[in-house]
C-alpha cells in the first residue's frame, strides 16, 4: 500500500511540474522593505553606512533640494548556504532605476566587515498600499553553491565565479564596498 501512495503522489508531483514550470524551481519571494527600523541592529546599521557612502560617493545626492529621492528597500536572506544572511539592497532612485527595473546590490557579511557580493537588476512591482517595490523570488536549487535569483517574470541570475571572461570590480557597488575576498565573481543569467 506504501508503494502504491508514494508511486500516486510521484506522478501527480510530476504533472504539477509539467503543469507550470514552478514546482521544480520552488522558492520565495524575497520580502524587501523601507522600514529600517524593522530591521536587526547590525543589518539597520548596515544599511544607514550604505546610505552615506552613497550620498558622500554620488554628487547628485549632495544634501540639496535638486537631489533625487532616494529610497533603499532591504531583503535579508541566506543566498550562500552559510548559514549567514546576505543583504539584498534595491535603489530606488531617479538615478538608479528606470521605467521597470532597480539596481541592486547584494552584501555579505565576513567577521565585522561588509562586502559586496555581486550586482543585479530587479523587476518593480505594485504593492498593497500602492507603492513600487522590488520584486525577486529566491529559489531553492542552487548554482555554484549560491541559490538562483529569479525577477519574477523572466530572468534568472546565478552564482559565477571569476574567470569566465569577467571578474566582479567594486567599482560596480554605488556605495563602494570592498568585493568579497576569496570570493570574487558576479551574478549573471542562466537558463530556467
Amino acid at each position: 500500500m506504501t508503494r502504491l501512495v508514494a508511486w500516486i503522489l510521484a506522478i501527480c508531483g510530476f504533472a504539477v511540474g509539467l503543469s507550470d514550470g514552478s514546482a521544480s524551481h520552488a522558492g520565495g519571494a524575497l520580502t524587501f522593505t523601507s522600514r529600517h527600523d524593522a530591521l536587526a541592529p547590525e543589518i539597520r546599521a548596515f544599511v544607514a553606512d550604505v546610505e552615506r557612502r552613497l550620498r558622500r560617493n554620488d554628487p547628485g545626492f549632495s544634501d540639496n533640494d535638486d537631489a533625487p529621492a532616494l529610497r533603499l528597500e532591504v531583503g535579508v536572506k541566506d543566498l550562500g548556504g552559510d548559514d549567514r544572511p546576505e543583504v539584498v539592497i534595491s535603489f530606488h532612485s531617479s538615478v538608479f532605476c528606470d521605467a521597470e527595473h532597480c539596481d541592486t546590490a547584494v552584501y555579505s557579511r565576513s567577521g565585522e566587515a561588509w562586502y559586496f557580493v555581486g550586482y543585479i537588476v530587479t523587476r518593480e512591482a505594485l504593492n498593497a498600499d500602492g507603492r513600487w517595490v522590488s520584486a525577486l523570488v529566491v529559489e531553492d536549487r542552487r548554482f555554484n553553491g549560491w541559490k538562483v535569483l529569479h525577477d519574477g517574470h523572466e530572468f534568472y541570475f546565478c552564482w559565477w565565479p571569476a574567470g569566465r571572461g569577467y571578474s566582479l570590480d567594486a567599482n560596480e557597488d554605488p556605495a563602494r564596498f570592498p568585493v568579497l575576498p576569496g570570493g570574487p565573481g558576479y551574478f549573471w543569467g542562466c537558463a530556467d
